[in-house]
């Protein structure tokens, strides 16, 4: 079963989101980047990954109420006039009747179904959603955290240990202000449980509904597993933007479609990058030669004077990490 939202306008997106909260984006966000992560230096690039590429199964997934699940809540998720359930089958069927009389075998007699409904009420909006949108990733961490013991097992992780390095974004630019303005940009709300959710959330399925059901499953994430990253997220439409307001672009790597939303667009005629979002690059411990050749040349540029170079070093007499100023 798959639910293709496709993309709303501006005016319908606002609507859509009216219930949830704005938030004020952080002065600093951060993205570690392995020495394969040029691009989103010289280029702007942040990779958008679809929900349902994301690496822990239990995101974008909550569980489904079953106690108390009746025959009625069955037969009335399937017949809904404007239900997921009821896009997603009737029309295998050659008329309402023969529909109908489906559903009644399911409910009645094929109880050991019950449980894959659930499922494919859950994975659809997942499936659907990830046709149109995408989510790229940021940390929101203060310096002390992002040189403390978490950020050391972040460079490890996401910088290829310590090899890569470190983008921070200026959380106040005006492009990612524009994304928490529009509620596209949020922190993660870490939950202590796994959320629950009725089955009659999918009794009333539109556009919008999808789109609330992507920003309201997205920010949930498990406190205890996560808890410490300090995430915020931005959901980003993976096809190009009509108002050629951000540029969006894809590519294929070993088969698997890439997405990337650019923080900015270059000056055909000049060249020029507005490379205003990025503040500063700090290069990794270890750092790959080559990779900070190319870093340092990049920073050397007109487009980066506004920026700064660090370097990341181990502290002598803690498990902590400093940074020293480089000259490109």
């Amino acid at each position: 079963m798959r639910t293709l939202p496709p993309l709303l306008s501006d005016q319908q997106l606002t609507e859509a989101l009216a219930g949830f909260p704005s938030y004020a984006s952080p002065p600093s966000l951060y993205r570690f980047q392995s020495n394969a992560g040029l691009s989103a230096l010289t280029e702007g690039k942040l990779k958008i990954t679809p929900p349902d590429e994301f690496n822990d199964p239990f995101e974008m997934s909550p569980g489904i109420a079953v106690d108390g699940l009746s025959k009625d809540d069955l037969r009335r998720s399937f017949l809904s006039p404007r239900g997921l359930s009821r896009e997603g089958h009737a029309h295998r069927f050659e008329n309402e009747k023969a529909y109908r009389d489906w559903v009644e075998r399911v409910v009645i007699m094929a109880p050991h179904l019950w449980g894959k409904h659930l499922d494919a009420m859950r994975n659809a909006p997942v499936q659907g959603t990830s046709e149109t949108y995408g989510i790229t990733c940021f940390s929101a961490f203060p310096e002390a955290v992002l040189n403390g013991p978490l950020g050391i097992r972040h460079w490890a992780m996401y910088a290829k240990d310590h090899t890569g390095f470190v983008i921070e974004y200026d959380g106040r630019h005006a492009l990612l202000k524009s994304w928490a303005t529009s509620k596209w940009l949020f922190p993660v709300a870490y939950q202590k449980n796994r959320p629950i959710v009725n089955i009659a959330e999918f009794d009333e399925w539109t556009q919008e509904k999808a789109v609330q059901v992507l920003r309201r499953w997205s920010e949930m994430k498990c406190k205890q597993a996560w808890g410490e990253e300090m995430e915020w997220r931005l959901i980003c439409p993976l096809a190009p933007d009509p108002q050629n307001r951000v540029e969006i672009s894809s590519m294929t790597v070993d088969g698997r479609k890439l997405h990337f939303l650019h923080l900015w667009k270059s000056d055909a005629l000049t060249g020029q990058r507005d490379a205003k979002a990025i503040k500063r690059v700090i290069l990794g411990v270890r750092v790959d030669a080559k990779l900070e050749a190319d870093i340092k040349a990049t920073m050397a540029t007109p487009d980066f004077q506004h920026a700064e170079l660090h370097r990341a070093i181990l502290c002598e007499r803690d498990f902590a990490l400093r940074t020293e100023p480089v000259k490109p």
